[in-house]
């Protein structure tokens, strides 16, 4: 379901350099339920960020339990601010406010739906792989100046994580109803691009390109897209790439409108992977056996020493220790299948530690959904946070919170297998 924008609402500037000055893609909502030996809700919101609230909101919407609701973000640049972090700078306030409504609403509505045109299904799963992601930290010193830069970017020799997993709820008679996949990659090809009146245009981007084009591809079925782990992950190719001039202006913008081609192109080679997948998948599961935890833990946080906001701290010494950032976790268990879900954008150098830590406690396979029930910039890998990589810098986590994370979801890893308490 696509999001209304409000009357007179472009121009409208969220935050730093996103504004945007007209609609360009719907920006739309997405609901799985499930009604099994619990009820489940997957929420996909065409969006930068999810407030954490919302969970609790949907909850009383929905009479679902909260521990069995995962809503996440798409994490596209290119649409306006709903909550989560950093709300202190927003500049168009009232704009947002009634953005956020609309996106309520259509979140509320959607859910209705999908509660209501609930039909039995067989849940099918597998993975396989895609090559439009990249690593995007990337630290070059500089050549005159001798001051490093952290910028994101294309870094071909970083880690990168190219799984693709995908959930398909079919008919009976096999013809999709839904389909959950999961890949790490921003949705920021069209960040820079400033294709009108010096502003962007509003689109799901790479992630809301391969929703629609799944959706086509498999006649009519949901197609939900969940964010893994990528605070370290962009795409291929983006608008906005790392040039050292000898100046040492590292960003350069490319405001061509065929982007939105190249982005079309990118979240198509992802749908094609997930439409494989699918085909290949055999037999359902079997009587799924559903367990759900949750728990907001809290980590170590910092700050800018010169306060919030942009420019992001170039080096260690430019921030100081802070509160501790809450840090949303969840897990539903189908049967050896854990879906973690983690209120943040953690690196994709966590993620093995995170797969480790659930085949400890069980689990044959895992799905990891990033910015989901709640959000938070950035939690880099402990080598990131060493070398000080850009998405350790613009973090709201010191050092310490990855450790934290990862002892969470194996506390409800625990919890869900019952090993917690054969512990005791």
């Amino acid at each position: 379901m696509a999001i209304p924008f409000p009357d007179n609402f472009f121009p409208y500037h969220s935050w730093g350099p996103r504004l945007l000055t007209g609609e360009r893609d719907e920006l739309c909502v997405r609901a799985i339920y499930v009604d099994g030996m619990e009820k489940l809700l997957f929420v996909s919101v065409e969006n930068g960020d999810i407030d954490p609230k919302w969970v609790t909101m949907l909850s009383e919407v929905s009479g679902i339990e909260e521990r069995n609701i995962q809503i996440s973000a798409t994490h596209t640049h290119t649409a306006p601010y709903i909550g989560g972090y950093w709300p202190e700078a927003v500049e168009d306030v009232e704009k947002s406010a009634r953005y956020t409504e609309n996106a309520w609403n259509t979140v509320t509505e959607a859910v209705k739906r999908a509660m209501s045109s609930a039909e039995p299904a067989f849940l099918q799963y597998g993975s396989g792989n895609c090559y439009v992601n990249i690593n995007r930290d990337v630290i070059v010193p500089g050549r005159d100046t001798g001051q490093t830069i952290r910028k994101t970017g294309q870094n071909f020799h970083g880690q990168s994580d190219k799984t693709v997993f995908t959930l398909c709820f079919t008919r009976q008679d096999g013809s999709p109803i839904a389909v959950l996949f999961n890949y790490g990659v921003h949705s920021a090809v069209l960040f820079a691009a400033k294709v009108k009146d010096n502003g962007q245009l509003s689109s799901g981007d790479l992630a809301g390109f391969a929703m629609n084009h799944v959706e086509r591809k498999l006649g009519g079925a949901v197609a939900l897209f969940t964010m893994a782990p990528a605070a370290d992950q962009g795409s291929r190719y983006a608008t906005s790439v790392i040039e050292m001039d000898p100046d040492e202006k590292s960003w350069r913008y490319d405001n061509s409108e065929s982007w939105y081609l190249v982005a079309e192109l990118l979240g198509r080679d992802l749908a094609e992977e997930v439409f494989s997948i699918w085909q290949k998948m055999k037999e359902p599961c079997g009587e799924a056996r559903i367990r759900t935890a949750a728990e907001t833990i809290y980590v170590p946080g910092k700050v800018k020493k010169d306060g919030p906001g942009i420019p992001w701290p170039k080096s260690p010494e430019e921030y100081e220790p802070a509160e501790e950032v809450p840090l949303p976790l969840s897990l539903i268990a189908i049967n050896d299948l854990a879906i973690v879900g983690i209120g943040c954008e953690t690196s994709s150098g966590n993620t093995s530690e995170i797969r480790r830590t659930l085949k400890e406690n069980g689990f044959a396979d895992a799905v990891i959904v990033t910015q989901c029930n709640g959000s938070s910039p950035y939690m880099s890998d402990p080598e990131g946070y060493q070398v000080a990589t850009f998405s350790a810098m613009a973090s709201h986590m010191m050092p310490g919170a990855v450790e934290c994370m990862i002892d969470g979801i194996g506390t409800l890893a625990g919890r869900v297998t019952g090993r917690k308490d054969e512990e005791a």
